[in-house]
C-alpha cells in the first residue's frame, strides 16, 4: 500500500497519527506500507518505508507543507491518498499510471473550515455561522463563495476515486451532500497497546503535575478550530480552587493562548504543558479526571477513544462526530458547542463514578485499532478482487 500525504512527521496532527496508527496495523498484519510525503530524513516508522519528498510551508496554514513530487519508486497494490492536495494529486497520478484501486481518506471539511481563510476573527465567526454544520445537514442553500468553491472543488477531486473511507456516520452524510456518492466509514482506530489505564497518583507524579483534588484536561492540537477559547471561559465557572486544568499540546494558536491566560486564568489554575512526547499520553490521559474538549469540528476525534482507553470519561461538544463516540451520562457528558455556560454546567452538574470508567473502556474496545485496521484490510482486499 502507498499512503500519500500532505502533513507527516515531525508534525503531529490528526491526519499524521492517522497514517502512522493504521499504517502500523496492517504492517503488524503482514502487508508492506509505504509513505510517500513532506519530511526531512526519515525512512522508517512503525514498519513502514518513509519516502521524504522536500517541500516549503503552505503559507494560509501553520504546520502544513507543500512537497515537491517525485515519481512513485516502487510498484504498489493500492494507493491511498490522505489529502486531496499536492500528494492527493500524485496519489491520483501512480493509480492511473500503475492501474490499481485509488482510496482517499476524507479527513478534513473542507467547505466547513474555509472560514479559517479569514484573518479577522469577528469574520470567522460570522462566516461559521452561515456555513454551519447544522445547515449543510439540513439541506439548506449555502451562498458563501470560499464554500460553494470548496464544495466545487471536493466534488471534482474525489470523483474518480475507487473507494472514499471517512472516519464517522456523519462526514458520510455530509460527503454526500457534496459529491452525490457513498464513502465506507473506518474510524481511525485506537491502539490500547499503547493507549491503557495508569494509576492516577502514579501518574500525577511522573509528569510532575502537583497535588490536585480534580484535574481536568485538554490535550490536543492547539489551534482556532479546537475552540479553546470556550473552555478557558467556561474554566472561569468550574474550577475549584484545588482543581487544575492542564492544557497539553502544540500549534499554531498557542501565542493566543498564552494571552488569554494572562486575561482569564483562575488563580493559577489553568497551566499550559506545551507538547507532549508520544510516550506521555497515556500518563496525562490517566492523570486527569475529565477529557474536556470544545471542540464543534471534530470528523471522529480520536483524542476522545485515547482518552476513554486510558479509563477517563469525557465532557464534550455535542457536534458533528463527538456524539457518535460520547453516550451522555454513560461514558461522559455532552454540552451546547460554543456555550462555555453549559460547558461549565456539564462539568460541575457530571459525576465520574468508577461505572463510567468501566464504560470508556467498553467504547475504546469498540474503536481499537485491530478491529478497524481489519475493515480497512477488508476493504482494500474487496477492491482488489473487483
Amino acid at each position: 500500500m502507498g499512503f500519500y500525504t500532505d502533513t507527516y512527521l515531525p508534525q503531529v496532527n490528526g491526519v499524521v497519527r492517522a497514517v502512522n496508527d493504521i499504517g502500523g496495523e496492517l504492517v503488524r498484519r503482514g502487508h508492506e506500507v509505504h509513505v510517500f510525503g513532506p519530511c526531512e530524513g526519515l525512512r522508517e516508522h512503525r514498519g513502514m518505508t518513509v519516502h521524504c519528498y522536500r517541500s516549503f510551508p503552505f503559507p494560509s496554514y501553520p504546520g502544513y507543507r507543500i512537497a515537491i513530487p517525485r515519481k512513485a519508486p516502487v510498484k504498489l497494490d493500492v494507493v491511498h491518498a490522505h489529502t486531496p492536495f499536492v500528494e492527493g494529486y500524485i496519489a491520483k497520478y501512480v493509480a492511473k499510471r500503475q492501474e490499481i484501486p485509488l482510496v482517499g481518506t476524507y479527513h478534513t471539511l473542507l467547505p466547513v473550515y474555509t472560514r479559517y481563510l479569514f484573518p479577522i476573527r469577528r469574520l470567522q465567526g460570522r462566516i461559521g455561522n452561515k456555513i454551519s454544520c447544522e445547515r449543510i445537514l439540513r439541506g439548506e442553500r449555502i451562498t458563501v463563495p470560499s464554500y460553494r468553491i470548496a464544495v466545487s472543488f471536493t466534488r471534482w477531486h474525489y470523483r474518480n476515486y475507487t473507494a472514499v473511507v471517512v472516519p464517522s456516520r456523519i462526514i458520510a452524510r455530509m460527503f454526500k451532500i457534496w459529491t452525490g456518492r457513498d464513502a465506507h466509514v473506518v474510524p481511525t482506530g485506537t491502539d490500547l497497546g499503547r493507549f491503557h489505564p495508569v494509576d492516577k497518583d502514579e501518574a500525577r507524579k511522573k509528569l510532575k503535575i502537583g497535588d490536585w483534588s480534580r484535574v481536568y484536561l485538554y490535550l490536543g492540537r492547539i489551534s482556532v478550530e479546537k475552540r479553546i477559547d470556550v473552555l478557558l471561559k467556561a474554566s472561569e465557572h468550574f474550577l475549584r480552587r484545588d482543581e487544575l486544568l492542564a492544557i497539553v499540546g502544540g500549534g499554531p494558536w498557542v501565542e493566543d493562548l498564552m494571552r488569554m491566560l494572562n486575561r482569564i486564568n483562575p488563580r493559577g489554575r489553568v497551566k499550559y504543558f506545551g507538547h507532549a512526547p508520544e510516550e506521555a499520553l497515556p500518563l496525562w490521559y490517566s492523570s486527569a479526571d475529565a477529557f474536556i474538549t470544545a471542540s464543534d469540528s471534530e470528523t471522529q476525534g480520536l483524542v476522545l477513544t485515547e482518552a476513554m482507553a486510558c479509563g477517563t470519561p469525557i465532557v464534550a461538544a455535542d457536534a458533528l462526530a463527538i456524539p457518535e463516540v460520547v453516550k451522555n451520562g454513560v461514558n461522559g457528558y455532552l454540552f451546547r458547542p460554543g456555550d462555555p455556560e453549559d460547558l461549565a454546567r456539564a462539568v460541575l452538574e457530571g459525576e465520574f463514578p468508577e461505572g463510567m470508567r468501566r464504560e470508556c473502556l467498553k467504547t475504546a474496545e469498540e474503536f481499537s485499532l485491530k478491529r478497524c485496521g481489519e475493515r480497512l484490510e477488508n476493504l482494500y482486499r474487496t477492491l482488489l478482487k473487483a
